[in-house]
Order: structure tokens, then C-alpha cells, then sequence
């Protein structure tokens, strides 16, 4: 008796890596996929999903030209570090939360919803208070050497939207080009020739380089050159 030919479908499952061999498994069925957290969880409780962490880059900045421009530029950079955000609305508190159920688990996070949600609460003061004090340093601290805060200020407006708020995220994306304040910043290098001073910053910027704020500075220091290297990997 002749074999009958597979039929396309099968031709193209077979295709590059081989036929099948018999008795492989099928795939498993949509009904045995697990449930999500949000699924075992009462409907009073509020889930939002974390951001993803972001990918630290690191950069350098170097400063040259006029000797007192450039001291003018330090001093003018200097700053604490932080944006002071005035408003929070529970998007950090319910971030929390996000995170605490879903290192539950699905059978976990329904009977730890009250622990959970008390742990978030507990979090959500701290990190106000943490603001609270980030913004009284403001204009005092200068413990960052290279500042963007200070640099190209955060408008009031936009601070008070807090965080999390699509459009404060929007302004910095669009005026630094980098959604946090620089980390571990540091004056590497600083040079004296003549009339002339060249600097050198070291710093990890938020997924991306802040070109965007390097832009910016050029028209309002124009006798100072300017240049950015990203350090990858």
C-alpha cells in the first residue's frame, strides 16, 4: 500500500530540524498556563507593575576653555545630586506592592495581601521622608560635583507631578536625555595651562547619555567646548 504524503503544514514543521520524533509531547494546552498575581488577588487591591531597572551607561565629560569660565561652570555644576519631586500620589506605595505579591506568588499573594500591603505603606513613608529631606538640601549641598538638577533645573510644575507621572518623565527624557540624576559622579581630572582650565567628569547616566542636556549647555556656555564619551560595557 502507498504512504500518503504529509500535508503541508507538516512539510513545514519538519522543515530544517527533522521530523519529530514519536512520542514527543504537544504542546501544553492554554488551560495549564499559570495564573498571573493580579488573578489571586481580592479586587481591592491595587496592583501597578514595576519599571524595569535601568541600564546604568557610563560617561565622561570634559570641560575646557577660559580659566574663569571654567571655574565659573564648576561652580555653577555643583549641586546635591537629587531632584526634589513634591508630590506623591500611591504610585510608589502600589509599585511596592506589585513587587512584594509577585515574590508571593499566585498561592501567596492572596493570604499576604494585608502584610503586603502594610510593608508598601511603611515603604511609601520612608521614601517621602527621604524626599522631604533630598529637597531641603537643594541649593545648600554641593556634594555633586556635576549637577544636572542644577544645571537645567526641573521646573516647579513639572516637580510637582511627582515621579511617576508620565509627563515629569517626558520633561527629562526631552531636557537631559537620561529619566534619573547622574550616579557616582566624580571630578577625575583637572588642568591648569596658562589662561586655559580643562576638567574631566566621571559618571553613570540611566539608559542613556544625557545629549540631550549636553545640547542644551552649549548656547549657555559657548567659550567652553563641551564633549561627552560614553564608556559601554
Amino acid at each position: 500500500m502507498a504512504r500518503r504524503s504529509a500535508g503541508p503544514a507538516a512539510a513545514a514543521a519538519g522543515r530544517g530540524t527533522g521530523r519529530p520524533r514519536r512520542g514527543t509531547p504537544p504542546p501544553a494546552p492554554r488551560a495549564r498556563l499559570r495564573r498571573p498575581v493580579e488573578a489571586a488577588l481580592p479586587a481591592a487591591v491595587a496592583v501597578v507593575p514595576p519599571l524595569p531597572p535601568p541600564d546604568w551607561i557610563g560617561n565622561r565629560l570634559s570641560v575646557a576653555g577660559p580659566a574663569e569660565m571654567v571655574a565659573a561652570f564648576q561652580v555653577a555644576a555643583a549641586g546635591a545630586g537629587v531632584v526634589p519631586w513634591r508630590h506623591d500620589d500611591g504610585a510608589a506605595e502600589a509599585r511596592w506592592l506589585g513587587l512584594l505579591l509577585a515574590a508571593a506568588g499566585p498561592r501567596g499573594a492572596a493570604s499576604r495581601a494585608a502584610e503586603a500591603r502594610a510593608i508598601a505603606a511603611e515603604l511609601r513613608a520612608a521614601w517621602v521622608a527621604e524626599q522631604a529631606a533630598a529637597a531641603g538640601q537643594v541649593g545648600h549641598a554641593r556634594d555633586c560635583p556635576l549637577d544636572l538638577h542644577a544645571l537645567l533645573p526641573v521646573p516647579a510644575t513639572v516637580l510637582a507631578l511627582g515621579p511617576d507621572d508620565p509627563a515629569g518623565r517626558r520633561w527629562l527624557w526631552e531636557n537631559w536625555g537620561t529619566p534619573c540624576p547622574l550616579r557616582r559622579v566624580r571630578l577625575l581630572q583637572q588642568r591648569r595651562q596658562a589662561d586655559a582650565t580643562s576638567l574631566v567628569y566621571g559618571f553613570v547616566s540611566a539608559d542613556w547619555s544625557p545629549w540631550q542636556a549636553l545640547l542644551r549647555l552649549r548656547p549657555r556656555w559657548p567659550a567652553l567646548r563641551l564633549e561627552l564619551r560614553p564608556r559601554y560595557g
